[in-house]
């Protein structure tokens, strides 16, 4: 599961609102009954962020995204029970995983 881009409730930093949105699984932490995984936003691809990483579609191993120039947002990341996933839309290719989780590791 981890690479695999699902559609998923997204929390608003301010935790009034959520959206759904594709999100990246980037680390599996499920524990006994617990089927949590840790997720990476994927940014609409309109707004300009510092710590983006290169787009998406350039990476997709499988499927696709409806917009095109989605870039990974390895600064945001949330925990997620896989009940709220939706469906799998896309899985991406070792190299742009690693990519991502490179840029995920350098905020640690």
């Amino acid at each position: 599961m981890v690479g695999d881009i699902v559609l998923a409730p997204s929390p608003f930093t301010n935790l009034r609102q959520i959206k759904i949105r594709p999100v990246l699984v980037v680390a599996d932490v499920r524990d006994g009954t617990e089927r949590d995984w840790i997720v990476c936003e994927i940014a609409s691809g309109r707004a300009v962020h510092a710590r983006k990483v290169a787009k998406i579609p350039e990476g997709l191993q499988t499927g696709q995204l409806l917009r095109l120039n989605r870039p990974a947002r390895p600064e945001r990341l949330t925990a997620l029970n896989e009940c709220v996933f939706q469906r799998t839309i896309a899985r991406l290719n070792d190299s742009k995983t690693a990519e991502i989780l490179v840029a995920i590791r350098s905020f640690f």
